[in-house]
């Protein structure tokens, strides 16, 4: 399922479908199967954490209570990258406007999506619909262990 739309890609490029192309909904579905492949691996993770069984009771992206902060930005650039996929031309990033774009918003997406990975996600692990403060991101910081 897309975290954007082309009403999201307007509103950071606003002339994006004046360049030939109607419709990136192909491409919004790209950006979500992604995303969504990175979350279940998330979330397999943290439920084994919360000592839960991801097998049991899978991911379902309704239950992401923040996902308009914490999903969304970087489903944009990476839906951005993939429309100016679609604009570009093949030729080299450095003699195609579009693709350069395309560049551009692929390191933005990386640089999004990683501190938003790890940080963590709001999700309704008890499926009551409010953000509890358990169901809040838990960041995990590193500490130096000396022998």
């Amino acid at each position: 399922m897309a975290y954007t739309s082309d009403v999201d890609l307007v509103k950071k490029r606003a002339n994006i479908l004046d360049l030939g192309i109607s419709s990136f909904d192909d491409q919004h579905e790209e950006a979500g199967r992604i995303i969504d492949r990175d979350l279940v691996i998330w979330y397999d993770a943290e439920a084994r954490l919360r000592g839960r069984d991801p097998q049991a009771i899978p991911f379902e992206q309704k239950d992401l209570l923040e996902q308009n902060k914490e999903v969304e930005p970087a489903a944009l650039f990476l839906a951005l990258s993939f429309a100016y996929d679609k604009l570009a031309k093949d030729l080299p990033a450095k003699t195609d406007g579009m693709a350069a774009q395309r560049e551009h918003y692929r390191k933005e997406f990386e640089r999004e999506w990683n501190a938003a990975k790890l940080i963590g996600f709001t999700y309704d692990w008890d499926k009551s619909g409010e953000v509890d403060v358990d169901e809040q991101p838990q960041v995990a910081y590193r500490t130096l262990m000396r022998e």
